[in-house]
């Protein structure tokens, strides 16, 4: 603000209003995104090709109708692509074929890279 004579400056430390991403499992996707904000974030179980152990994915969940999902994911290796839930019976990726078999309420889904 500026007065005729004077002038106030105000400063603040917001470092307390802001999560640190090494305290955000999910920062990648915890954020606002170009359409909107994600319903839901999360780790997801993956794993790599020829890995015997699973790790953990970050995602970001948008839920459309009818039981619908998209899912925006890094994969073990750090790239970024996109799973489309559509219905209940089909799945796609935007990188490459995607394998989807549902088991109980879980979906299980293998790229034609490997990755699960």
């Amino acid at each position: 603000m500026s007065l005729p004579t004077e002038s106030v400056f105000v400063y603040w430390e917001n470092a307390a209003s802001e999560t640190a991403d090494a305290d955000n499992p999910t920062a990648t996707f915890s954020t606002i995104y170009e359409g909107g904000a994600y319903d839901a974030t999360t780790l997801l179980r993956c794993k790599a090709k020829g890995n015997n152990q699973f790790g953990q994915c970050q995602a970001g969940i948008l839920r459309t109708d009818d039981r619908q999902a998209s899912l925006d994911t890094k994969s073990p290796r750090g790239k970024a692509f996109n799973i489309n839930f559509l219905m209940t019976d089909y799945v796609n990726a935007t990188v490459g074929e995607a394998d989807a078999q549902l088991k109980g309420v879980t979906w299980i889904v293998t790229r034609d890279n490997g990755e699960v």
